[in-house]
């Protein structure tokens, strides 16, 4: 055997490595976008309006009003004991204390899966494995739902404007059993049992896992990975959409891209027309379709600077 066949499967498992490497840090920061701007999105929602005092000169007459004062709803929106309080009096301020501290390491977890998944995402793996596959009963029921992206149509700009709405929906309902059910059987009997001799060794560490913050992080992955059956068609069409804009734009793929783009326009660009039919396949999704992907994007990295501003100087 000559010297080159055998350096072969070396230089191909050394770029193996090289694509595992890069992809896992590209997910990691892109994961941190996620996770940073759930916590702006938290914050703005139920946050930011806390009665705030508004005086203005408008038209030569003094406007003088109070903003609507949202984080004293929140903060006691299902509370039964507050004086003029709660919109729904059902629990108690401690019970509902407990629960509202836990929707936003849910939100960021559930997030950060999303755009790790999407920026690791290979649509030319996933686009082998439809052609090959045939749509089972579930498939079929998605591919009728207008609504729900199934692997076997093609996403809409409905889809894409209605998938974060149905991906927090689902994955709120995934996650409410998990809250009530798993985690104190994991609590009380894999932490009670197999992490007891570790965690007394280790009082921060063990502070940590025990945290009901933590807790509802880890929730959120596992939602998300629960969703995947509608998120992996809009990861697809994302994906798709960029490397198809870059080819038009009469780009060429770069190292320093993520694994599965630079595969795919690579793949894309093979073609002599690759710049014309690349523009033909972007005029196929709409016109409205590639500017709210490329708004969403935009407004995510704007919430993740302003996420990293609040937990750096405010919260």
């Amino acid at each position: 055997m000559s010297a080159n066949a055998m350096e072969a499967p070396k230089l191909k498992g050394r770029y193996r490595l090289l694509n595992f490497t890069q992809g896992q840090l590209y997910g990691l920061f892109f994961g941190h976008i996620g996770k940073l701007s759930m916590i702006a999105l938290y914050f703005i929602l139920t946050q930011w309006l806390h009665n705030q005092h508004i005086v203005a000169m408008i038209a030569d007459h003094n406007i003088d009003f109070h903003l609507w004062n949202v984080k004293y709803i929140w903060d006691h929106l299902l509370s039964s004991d507050v004086y003029h309080g709660g919109v729904i009096q059902w629990l108690s301020t401690g019970q509902w204390n407990n629960i509202r501290h836990v929707v936003r390491p849910f939100m960021e977890g559930l997030m950060a899966l999303l755009l790790y998944q999407q920026i690791g995402f290979d649509p030319l793996k996933y686009e082998k494995k439809t052609k090959e596959s045939e749509p089972g009963t579930f498939d079929r029921f998605l591919m009728r739902t207008p609504l729900i992206p199934s692997r076997y149509n093609p996403v809409t700009t409905a889809q894409e404007v209605a998938i974060p709405f149905i991906v927090l929906l689902l994955g709120t309902l995934i996650a409410i059993p998990m809250f009530l059910w798993v985690l104190p059987f994991l609590h009380d009997v894999l932490h009670a049992v197999w992490l007891e001799p570790q965690l007394s060794a280790h009082p921060s560490l063990a502070a940590k896992l025990y945290a009901d913050g933590y807790d509802a992080f880890i929730i959120g992955i596992v939602a998300g990975f629960a969703v995947k059956r509608i998120t992996r068609p809009v990861f697809n069409a994302n994906m798709m959409f960029f490397c198809r804009r870059w080819i038009a734009k009469e780009r060429k793929p770069y190292w320093w891209m993520p694994p599965g783009m630079r595969s795919t326009i690579r793949e894309f660009d093979m073609r002599e027309d690759s710049v014309e039919h690349n523009k033909e396949e972007l005029a196929l999704k709409g016109r409205w379709f590639g500017q709210f992907a490329i708004g969403s994007a935009v407004v995510l990295l704007i919430l993740a600077i302003y996420g990293y501003y609040i937990i750096a100087y405010i919260a």
